[in-house]
């Protein structure tokens, strides 16, 4: 018998629950983070349900501060107190506006509903899960268990907050906006910075949360003269500008309230400034939308000469620093003559006033054109020699003595795109030039305007000059010459040349090297490169 016991005793081994406990711990937690998942939605439900309350008995929020866990924020509401709100996550529960105006609740987009009918959201249900399921009750009444609806707990994703008013964002993107209470403040409509001398600007202000016996004062500096007009709640200030007009000065508004509280405003004042970015513009008998530029820092006002009603408005939104004006163009009859004029003004600061043009031709006038040598292939970057049959997308080509360079920031900070390099070539002892040709461009040519440089600069470096040759094969050829002395240039500098074209129908442009070689024989320079970064033309009008 005791033989037996030894060999039980020696036959049982230590039992290894350790699996069985993880298991039941992981569980245990799970447990406990879907209880307070679910104390957080209720939490949440009832600080919603408050908040449609709130807006429908114009209760507003006194305070809305983070909790220190970082978890989500406490609202205090002026008539129904503090309440939490949770961050949630996954749109189970939200509430969305009925077509009668009222919040009602729903879980998973669908209704939530009692006896059939919808829940206004100003009750606060109850939620729990189990058995997987999530169920609902009203007052403490019976369980309702909610068909195939998720058991992901959420209702609250965000809540933003401004001077006037917090937004609690659902999970579902569905929103609602409470307003504050409002404190004492004085709130004004900042005016355009720039005055001119003895001119007066008007100042509205609105006082919020005032009492009877407040009172708005303004303190003026550098002159400057202010006029209060208005009650404890709106009125308006009007400032007036000493001549000269400092460079800088303040007028600072402030509003006192009964209790001595103070809420105040700095306006900032400069030397009025207004320009127009040209004064006169041209458009051809289609007529269409014209933009009229301004630069200015004022308040100003626009009028299109009585004379001009074939000039209109276009309302646009005003910015401080530029504005662009709208102005629409009739079409032109041609029975009234070769061309007409209309005037646009423009006022501002003490009776000043700027004059626009706008003259409309008795013929169609075409945009123009542009070069498109960003389209030049370059697979040989940073430089390589392109043969003549490569061509842009337009048809714009080089001889044989053609190079595209590929600029860096370094080289050309102004230039984002390949462009064309005639240059010259020492073959045989002869200098040949290099040549840029245009496609056959349509429209006529008006104003013809040729950006270059170069970026070959060495003791050997004579200059650089180039010809340009205009031609619609009709009248005589437009012909001019550009060149610039060894000392006239610096390396990687843009410069422009405008020349006035006015050759009407089909044309093309060629652009020819003009280097000269060193009377010298014994060395034989080459003239310099030189670089077209880009060419533009208007179209012709007669």
């Amino acid at each position: 018998m005791l033989l037996s016991l030894a060999l039980f005793f020696a036959g049982c081994q230590k039992y290894d629950d350790s699996t069985l406990n993880g298991r039941v711990d992981d569980l245990e937690g799970r447990v406990t983070e879907l209880e307070k998942q679910i104390a957080d939605l209720n939490s949440n439900v009832q600080t919603v349900s408050a908040s449609v309350k709130a807006l429908e008995n114009e209760d507003r929020i006194v305070s809305i501060t983070p909790l220190a866990d970082g978890t989500g924020y406490e609202i205090e509401f002026s008539k129904m107190g503090k309440m939490v709100i949770k961050n949630g996550e996954k749109p189970s529960v939200s509430v969305e506006k009925g077509e009668d105006g009222i919040y009602y609740w729903t879980v998973d987009g669908e209704p939530l509903l009692a006896g059939g009918n919808r829940i206004p959201a100003t009750i606060a249900p109850e939620f729990k899960i189990e058995d997987g399921q999530l169920w609902f009750r009203l007052n403490g009444g019976e369980w309702t268990v909610i068909p195939g609806a998720e058991t992901g707990i959420g209702l609250v994703q965000d809540v933003t907050e401004t001077d006037e008013d917090v937004t609690l964002v659902l999970s579902d993107g569905r929103e609602i906006t409470i307003p504050k209470v409002q404190s004492f403040a004085l709130k004004v409509e900042a005016p355009y910075s720039g005055v001119d001398a003895g001119e007066t600007v008007r100042v509205a202000y609105t006082v919020t949360a005032g009492d009877a016996e407040t009172v708005v004062k303004a303190i003026c500096d550098e002159g400057f003269t202010a006029r209060v007009s208005g009650d404890s709640q709106s009125g308006a200030v009007s400032i007036t500008a000493p001549d000269p007009v400092p460079s800088s000065a303040s007028v600072v508004l402030v509003a006192v309230n009964g209790k001595g509280q103070m809420s105040g405003k700095i306006l900032s004042f400069e030397q009025g400034q207004l320009s127009l970015v040209e004064n006169t513009l041209t458009i051809g008998n289609q007529g269409g939308e014209i933009t009229l530029a301004i630069k200015t820092n004022m308040a100003y006002t626009t009028m299109i000469d009585p004379a001009s009603g074939w000039i209109t408005d276009v309302p646009v939104t005003k910015a401080l620093r530029t504005d662009e004006l709208k102005f629409n163009v009739e079409p032109y009859d041609d029975s009234q003559g070769e061309k007409r004029e209309g005037k646009i003004y423009v006022s501002y600061g003490s009776g000043k006033q700027e004059t626009f043009t706008v003259v409309q031709l008795n013929s169609n006038v075409v945009s123009g054109g542009k070069s498109d040598f960003e389209t030049f292939n370059n697979s040989g970057y940073p430089t390589t020699y392109i043969d003549p049959s490569t061509t842009t997308d337009a048809g714009w080509h080089l001889n044989e003595y053609g190079l595209v360079l590929k600029p860096t920031d370094q080289q050309w900070s102004a230039v984002d795109h390949l462009f064309p390099v005639i240059c010259s070539v020492n073959n045989g002892g002869t200098i040949e030039m290099g040549s840029l040709y245009s496609p056959e461009l349509e429209g006529g040519c008006g104003q013809l305007t040729i950006n270059y440089g170069t970026s070959i600069y060495d003791v050997q470096n004579l200059g650089f000059g180039f010809k340009v040759i205009v031609s619609n094969g009709i009248d005589t050829p437009v012909e001019f010459e550009i060149r610039k002395s060894k000392e006239d240039i610096a390396q990687y500098q843009i410069y422009e040349e405008i020349k006035d074209i006015n050759l009407s129908g089909k044309f093309d442009i060629t652009i020819t090297n003009l280097g000269e070689v060193s009377s010298s024989m014994a060395i034989l320079k080459l003239p310099g490169s030189v670089s077209i970064i880009s060419v533009e033309w208007t179209g012709y009008s007669e």
